[in-house]
């Protein structure tokens, strides 16, 4: 027997309500008992409550989380679908190709992620599949983990949940393990969403080099020489991006 397709869309937050009404804006009109929106607020914010807890088809958890992977896994273990989508507070969704990736999922073939691609919030700009090898980044595969892949609740059945040892690189972990251990995935075209730059996962950071080496000390292992090499780089990367961005700063402030 075919089990139905059913959505859990998942957005983790933190005191977002303008965010939360925005995204709660674009996706209300497809909330049913097969589509739920799940809200994982953590902050305690008076205007989230008031205004969501008695909506029809949102379920809303404001209970403390260590971060967003964290309020993901406590998502997905207290709740019930086939599938699901991360969507950020701070993102946007096409509900058309939303809709026409639901009827490839009731049509198709038993697929644990889906990958679509993602526009920049703000830009024409769209984010490609890499040309990269999968171990070193799985951009080849997944543009966007936020508004562009949609995720079969078989892939944590199998493979188990997200690592809370990360804050940014969790999903990609979590992708290439399945990947790379045999899951079923498709690619498309269409874009799905689009994907806001201005969080922590997107700016410059020691938080993004940390997270870098922490992702391929996993792949690769802590002694791997690549490693050793590739992290100075890393490094000044990140030097050069923050002092590119005070540059702009300053310079705006003189205009």
């Amino acid at each position: 027997m075919i089990q139905p397709v059913t959505v859990l869309i998942i957005t983790p937050a933190h005191k977002a309500f303008d965010g939360l009404l925005k995204v709660y804006n674009e996706i209300h009109s497809v909330l049913c008992p097969e589509i739920i929106w799940y809200i994982k607020d953590s902050g305690q914010c008076n205007r989230t409550a008031e205004f969501f807890k008695n909506k029809e088809h949102i379920y809303l958890n404001m209970q403390p989380d260590q971060g967003i992977y964290d309020a993901i896994n406590i998502a997905l273990k207290s709740s019930q679908s086939s599938h699901y989508l991360v969507i950020g507070a701070d993102d946007s969704i096409q509900l058309d190709v939303f809709m026409v990736a639901l009827d490839r999922l009731k049509n198709g073939e038993e697929l644990m992620f889906s990958f679509y691609r993602v526009r920049l919030m703000g830009s024409p700009d769209i984010i490609s599949y890499r040309d990269l090898p999968l171990q070193w980044s799985n951009a080849s595969l997944m543009p966007s983990h936020s508004a562009g892949t949609i995720i079969s609740r078989s892939a944590h059945v199998r493979f188990g949940f997200y690592s809370t040892e990360f804050k940014i690189l969790g999903d990609a972990l979590f992708v290439l393990n399945a990947v790379c251990n045999g899951a079923k995935y498709s690619q498309y075209d269409d874009i799905l969403g689009s994907f806001e730059l201005g969080g922590i996962s997107s700016a410059p950071s020691w938080l993004r080099v940390r997270e870098w080496y922490l992702y391929q000390s996993k792949v690769f292992g802590k002694y791997n020489i690549a490693l050793w090499l590739f992290l100075p780089i890393k490094t000044v990367q990140f030097c050069f991006s923050a002092v590119s961005k005070k540059a702009s700063s300053v310079w705006k402030g003189f205009l």
